[in-house]
């Protein structure tokens, strides 16, 4: 009986209910534990993680020293650095200090595997590398900021896509430690548009206001640690 009863479910595939298709299609809030519970799958160190990462490394850097566009979208593609970034926001945050130490122990490691793979790559390649990243700390620092505030607000709701926020994410961390690798082989150009301190200090600005970006945006959201400390502390009490 439509008229009396309503059956939705977060992704309809069919509907059957009296209300209209703006009330039924409304993006559902999403709730603090279900973004904890998502954040914390994206950060576990797995076979899968790593082999993920070291191929995407592999594409990309590969995609680098060709100056191939396909290969390094397709790289990028592989490595899911956006959700690290965000862990460690919401981990402060909400003072899940674990899953704040499991997002920079995957982002660190996330790292590594990004430069290992270029250096392979570039072992078995040769000069030049065709792909040079540049930009200044400014437009970084607010792209960066865009991406931040974004990405959080599309895990608290239904509202469009996450992939290519992803992408746009890991374009800014991952091609700097791809580049170093790379550099570290083919030797760092006097030439070149930016210098290695440069990059570094490029990378950790990219972190560190992505970071940031997403505390404050969790904290504006109204996103509680009480209740994911409350949701787990029940959880032990019944196991």
């Amino acid at each position: 009986e439509p008229g009396t009863y309503s059956i939705t479910i977060r992704q309809p595939l069919s509907i059957v209910s009296k209300e209209s298709p703006l009330e039924v299609t409304r993006p559902v809030v999403v709730p603090t534990v279900d973004i904890l519970e998502d954040l914390w799958q994206f950060s576990h160190l797995t076979f899968s993680f790593v082999v993920r990462f070291f191929i995407g490394a592999l594409l990309l850097s590969y995609g680098m020293i060709q100056s191939n566009l396909l290969l390094i979208i397709a790289g990028l593609l592989f490595m899911p650095f956006l959700p690290l970034l965000l862990a460690v926001g919401f981990g402060l945050w909400t003072r899940e200090w674990r899953l704040a130490g499991q997002g920079i122990l995957a982002l660190l490691v996330a790292t590594g595997l990004t430069a290992t793979g270029s250096i392979v790559v570039a072992l078995m390649t040769g000069p030049p590398m065709r792909f040079e990243p540049s930009s200044s700390l400014s437009a970084t620092f607010l792209i960066s900021l865009a991406i931040g505030v974004a990405a959080s607000l599309a895990t608290a709701d239904d509202v469009g896509r996450r992939e290519m926020i992803g992408l746009a994410a890991t374009s800014q961390v991952a091609l700097i430690p791809a580049w170093l690798g790379i550099s570290s082989v083919f030797g760092f150009s006097p030439l070149a548009v930016t210098s290695p301190v440069e990059s570094l200090a490029t990378f950790f600005l990219v972190i560190g206001t992505v970071v940031g970006a997403a505390l404050i945006t969790y904290a504006l959201l109204g996103m509680r640690g009480a209740a994911v400390r409350h949701f787990i502390s029940r959880a032990i009490r019944k196991n």
